[in-house]
């Protein structure tokens, strides 16, 4: 196991602190509990499949506007106070690259101003971005986003994100949820592909996957 200087505070790691074998029995045994309720009993139990750090290729993280920058990362353990994260050894390298990329894209909309218009009378008010969360998900070509905040994409903002990934060769799809609405396509380079066998499947914005893509080959069943 990596060491990771946060994993004591970070609610995405409650493990870390168990040596290998003792972190195989935890996660085999809570399984085997969680069978207990089901009626049937009759479990055939195959060699557990392990994966190792550096492999995960999905995740959400949470942020915050914070003086002149945010803050993002995991919610810390229990809490819904967010853990600043530089990197984390569970990730795969592309998205540990695409997390300090959006580190700089969110920022930049959280610094500007917006000007809405709120009220019966559409008087004019300054507001900024102030927290929302990130999904970031690495497909077979590139990272596909999705930003959801609690603003709507006006031209400010537009811009912002246009100018950026425009320049990010790794991105290829950014989308942007607001509040209940579902997720919108805002740009794309291609559409986000996964090969989880023969075939190539096209996933449209936000869609989940299998975390990591060993996993994924264990999978029993594909939809």
């Amino acid at each position: 196991v990596m060491d990771c200087s946060l994993a004591s505070v970070c609610g995405g790691c409650s493990l870390r602190h168990l040596d290998e074998k003792e972190y195989r029995q935890r996660k085999c045994a809570v399984v085997q509990k969680a069978l207990q309720s089901i009626t049937r009993q009759d479990f055939v139990f195959s060699e557990p499949v392990f994966i190792k750090e550096g492999c995960r290729r999905r995740a959400s993280f949470a942020f915050r506007r914070a003086g002149g920058g945010i803050v993002l990362g995991f919610n810390a353990y229990r809490s819904n106070e967010i853990v600043d994260l530089p990197g984390c050894p569970q990730l795969t390298p592309a998205l540990n690259r695409g997390l300090e990329f959006f580190r700089g894209l969110l920022s930049e909309l959280c610094r500007g101003p917006l000007t809405v218009k709120e009220g019966r009378k559409g008087r004019a008010k300054t507001v900024y971005v102030e927290k929302g969360d990130l999904w970031l998900t690495e497909a077979d070509n590139g990272l596909d986003a999705v930003l959801e905040f609690d603003r709507p994409l006006n031209l400010e903002l537009r811009e912002i994100i246009f100018e950026r990934v425009s320049a990010a060769a790794d991105v290829i799809r950014v989308s942007h949820r607001f509040a209940s609405d579902r997720r919108k396509q805002f740009w794309k380079r291609g559409v986000r592909i996964l090969k989880p066998a023969a075939s190539a499947f096209l996933f449209p914005p936000g869609l989940s996957c299998s975390p990591r893509k060993k996993g994924r080959r264990h999978s029993p069943l594909w939809c």
